[in-house]
C-alpha cells in the first residue's frame, strides 16, 4: 500500500527488516543464510530460507 501524502516515514531498523521478512518466527535449526539485506540508512541483517516446509517441534 503506498504512503499517504505527508505521512512520516522512516527506515526499518535490523530488527524491523526480520520481523517485516518474517524471520523472527523461523527456528534457528531449520533456516540457511541466503544473502544479507543492506539499507542506506545502514541497518543490516542476514536474509534467511526455511530449509523445511513447516516447522516441526
Amino acid at each position: 500500500m503506498p504512503v499517504q501524502n505527508d505521512r512520516p516515514v522512516r527506515f526499518a531498523s535490523a530488527e524491523g527488516i526480520a520481523e517485516a521478512l518474517g524471520i523472527d518466527t523461523m527456528s534457528q535449526k531449520n533456516r540457511i543464510a541466503a544473502g544479507l539485506i543492506k539499507m542506506s540508512n545502514g541497518a543490516s541483517t542476514v536474509a534467511y530460507i526455511r530449509t523445511r516446509e513447516r516447522e516441526m517441534s
